[in-house]
């Protein structure tokens, strides 16, 4: 029996693959099985942004490549994801792009995400 994807994300750590934020909450709307549209709100760089993710493969290993414009960001994100079950992944990559309203530069993704 095939189930519903889980578009709704929890994210914590250093980063996400869809916005550089130690904390936050993710809504995906999917495009189709590799791609999406999402919002996003967090402690971090973004705050509260929108963008979209290309997946290798979502529900499962693969590479994550992301663009997302925030209230005091813009960044582009490429990371790969781990699957540790069946809503939960690491993810670990780099984020380059205007971060913090006042430098361009890269900064480390490495975050843990629950999707719901």
């Amino acid at each position: 029996m095939a189930t519903e994807p889980k578009t709704w994300t929890f994210n914590a750590g250093i980063g996400s693959p869809k916005a550089w934020n130690y904390a936050g909450v993710t809504k995906e709307y999917l495009l189709d099985d590799h791609s999406a549209f999402f919002v996003t709100g967090g402690l971090g760089t973004a705050l509260i942004g929108a963008g979209y993710v290309y997946y290798g493969n979502r529900e499962g290993n693969g590479i994550v490549a992301s663009s997302a414009v925030g209230i005091v960001d813009l960044q582009a994100t490429l990371a790969y994801q781990w699957k540790l079950d069946r809503q939960d992944f690491v993810t670990i990559g780099g984020s380059y792009g205007m971060l913090f309203m006042q430098c361009w530069c890269w900064l480390p993704v490495l975050s843990y995400e629950h999707r719901y």
